[in-house]
C-alpha cells in the first residue's frame, strides 16, 4: 500500500508564496512572453521561463520527471486578454 506524505503547513505556504510569485511574473511580463510563446504553454519557475509546448499534456510530463511541479505557473499565451487573478500578499 502506498503512503501519502502531507507536507507541513510551512511547505504548503512556502509553495503557495512559489506559485504566487510565478503567476505574478507570467502577468508583468505578458506581453514579452506574447513575442516568443505565442499559441504556448509556458512553465515558469523562479522569474523564469523553464519549459514550454503547444502540447499541455506533454509539457506537465516532462516537468513531472523533475519533481514536484505545484509550485510552477503553467499558462498558454494568446492574443486574448489573460484571465484576472487575485493575488493575496
Amino acid at each position: 500500500m502506498a503512503t501519502i506524505e502531507i507536507p507541513s503547513y510551512d511547505e504548503m505556504a512556502q509553495k503557495l508564496r512559489a506559485y504566487r510569485d510565478n503567476v505574478r511574473y507570467f502577468i508583468e511580463n505578458y506581453a514579452l512572453l506574447e513575442k516568443e510563446f505565442l499559441g504556448e504553454y509556458v512553465a515558469i519557475d523562479q522569474h523564469k521561463v523553464v519549459d514550454h509546448d503547444k502540447d499541455l499534456i506533454e509539457l506537465r510530463q516532462r516537468l513531472q520527471k523533475h519533481g514536484d511541479i505545484s509550485h510552477i505557473a503553467i499558462r498558454k499565451i494568446e492574443t486574448e486578454k489573460i484571465d484576472l487573478l487575485l493575488l493575496c500578499n
